[in-house]
């Protein structure tokens, strides 16, 4: 599904494979890493020599360490000398520990379906919303009409 990219992004099938990919217009490099589902302030890249990093545009600062898929209540941030850290909104703390850290791959799978699909339901909406105005408009000039 090509919705909800991100800007300078452009998702591709490979016509010998037909495995999706994802080319970033910027660099002209691809992966076969979805882009999307990003947590709010951050963005998936790719450097000119193809390595995936993830930009935090809060601090304008970039890591290999990808923000997505931590468990909820947790969201990734980056301090001025691009070290990431987490902040844990349940007790209102932060730590260098990254959450994800000795989690076995079934927790971690579940984490990052929770956030996928958080995301995907929230875009989702987004579009629903900003269909609406454009509804409310053709419906106001319908009753002017009559």
């Amino acid at each position: 599904d090509p919705r909800f990219l991100p800007a300078d992004w452009e998702q591709r099938v490979d016509a010998q494979s037909g495995k999706v990919y994802f080319q970033f217009h910027k660099t002209r490099q691809t992966c076969f890493v979805d882009p999307r589902s990003c947590p709010v302030g951050w963005e998936m890249r790719l450097s000119r020599d193809g390595e995936i990093y993830f930009a935090y545009l809060p601090a304008m600062r970039t890591t290999f360490v990808d923000p997505r898929g931590l468990p909820d209540g947790v969201d990734a941030a980056l301090d001025d000398k691009s070290r990431i850290y987490f902040k844990m909104h349940e007790n209102k703390t932060t730590t260098w520990v990254d959450p994800r850290d000795n989690q076995q791959e079934v927790t971690l799978t579940k984490w990052r379906q929770v956030q996928l699909t958080r995301w995907w339901k929230e875009s989702v909406w987004r579009e629903v919303e900003a269909m609406k105005p454009k509804e409310e408009e053709r419906g106001e000039d319908e009753a002017t009409t009559s």
